[in-house]
């Protein structure tokens, strides 16, 4: 009866983790551009720190404004934390160029400006209303 129990628990947890909502690249792609941010999609400086595997996913790559934007999907929030958390470990004892890290349920994205830590970067507060504006899909 035990085993059954904790069988019928470990089953709800994985339905209830298959069908959490997810963004899409479409999403994150169409949101950029109603804020005004022309996301181009490109195989430049996919070799970087910001381009390796974080929690088995390798990134989308976009050139937004002649800077490199990194997008990674997982299938849930916890998918994208533990990637933040594997990018944190692997880049710990690094001095890396200046960067902006976002988080939205199953999105990551690094920004890498690579401007002074004393300077506005531009297209944050644009970014950051793009994500809110998206609409999770169930």
């Amino acid at each position: 009866m035990k085993k059954l129990f904790v069988l019928s628990i470990a089953i709800l947890f994985l339905l209830s983790a298959c069908n959490e909502p997810k963004i899409t690249s479409e999403q994150i792609e169409a949101a950029f551009a109603e804020n005004g941010l022309e996301l181009t999609e490109t195989e430049k400086n996919i070799d970087s720190i910001f381009g390796q595997r974080l929690n088995w996913e390798k990134p989308k790559v976009y050139d937004l404004n002649g800077r490199t934007l990194y997008l990674f999907l997982y299938r849930s929030s916890k998918g994208s934390d533990e990637g933040l958390e594997d990018f944190q470990k692997a880049t710990a004892s690094m001095d890396l160029v200046s960067f902006n890290v976002y988080q939205k349920e199953n999105a990551l994205l690094f920004f890498v400006h690579e401007q002074s830590l004393d300077e506005k970067v531009v297209e944050d507060a644009y970014i950051l209303k793009a994500l809110d504006e998206i609409t999770v899909k169930e």
